[in-house]
């Protein structure tokens, strides 16, 4: 109950946002705070949001569940490298505000992938991530430090992103885990011009297509913590059995640990775990695809 009191503050808190850039060039993003605070000392106990990141998502309004998402998943990344409090509420906070930019640009500049956009759309879309900056009031040296990792977003590795083309080292490292939160994110959820990937997928994509993107300290990461199947994702198993994945198995990405929901029937039994790196027989046969929410 508390993973999904604390994902609709964020969904709210990001309404709100939206609301006052439509009628305001500037918004104080302080609230960001405790919100966040609370994010990370729940998720250093819990792994419940992954669950909302992985599932949610409202196709009526992308930016919003888009930005919430990102947020936990680049918190999952920051906890698993061992970040330190205060730098995970930055990096949550800047996840959570990243895209404030897109509220302010036409819609059409939203909905497509860049290389499908007309010059004049490409134009705006890249304005986002300057006009979301320029929308925060700066009021101290945390919510300056917050903006300008969120600035960092579509920054690339290899010095091919925007709005500033910085390469390697350049780029904040919690900019760096936001990027390819970001990516990840964008991939595994549907937009109006695609379907979403299933998450195993979405992890090639990103290895195979955008492995010079990212750093390999970076990828690694998001191998490791976020993984091939990750917490949150409903599964199918050799047995037919379907679950849900609730806990990881660092060393062995493909047997994680299964929460199992339906028997080999599709009979709805009482949940139980069972951790396939133990069971030898049993192995994920598919992820099942989201549907709309």
């Amino acid at each position: 109950m508390l993973a999904k009191q604390l994902y609709s503050e964020i969904l709210d808190f990001l309404k709100n946002c939206k609301q006052l850039l439509q009628i305001n060039t500037e918004i104080d993003i302080s609230k960001i705070i405790p919100i966040s605070e609370k994010v990370i000392d729940f998720m250093m106990q819990s792994n419940d949001l992954n669950y909302y990141a992985i599932n949610y998502y409202d196709e009526h309004d992308v930016f919003i569940s888009h930005s919430a998402n990102v947020a936990i998943f680049a918190v999952t990344i920051g906890i698993g490298m061992k970040y330190q409090q205060k730098e995970l509420v930055n990096l949550c906070s800047a996840g959570i505000i990243h895209d404030l930019g897109i509220a302010r640009v036409p819609a059409k500049a939203s909905e497509k992938t860049l290389d499908k956009l007309s010059k004049q759309n490409n134009y705006f879309f890249k304005k986002h991530v300057t006009l979301g900056y320029d929308s925060v009031i700066k009021v101290n040296e945390q919510i300056e430090r917050i903006a300008q990792i969120a600035s960092l977003h579509h920054e690339k590795y290899d010095g091919s992103g925007f709005p500033n083309g910085l390469k390697s080292d350049k780029i904040d490292p919690l900019g760096q885990i936001l990027s390819v939160a970001d990516a990840y994110e964008s991939l595994i959820h549907p937009r109006k011009q695609r379907d979403g990937r299933i998450p195993p997928l979405g992890i090639k994509h990103i290895l195979q297509n955008r492995g010079n993107f990212y750093s390999k300290e970076i990828l690694k990461a998001l191998l490791d913590h976020i993984s091939i199947y990750p917490v949150g994702v409903y599964v199918k198993l050799n047995s037919n059995e379907i679950g849900r994945v609730v806990g990881l198995n660092p060393d062995k990405p493909l047997q994680p640990i299964i929460k199992i929901l339906y028997d080999s029937k599709g009979v709805k039994v009482k949940p139980f775990e069972i951790n396939l790196g133990e069971e030898i027989q049993k192995k994920i046969k598919t992820c099942i695809p989201l549907k709309n929410k």
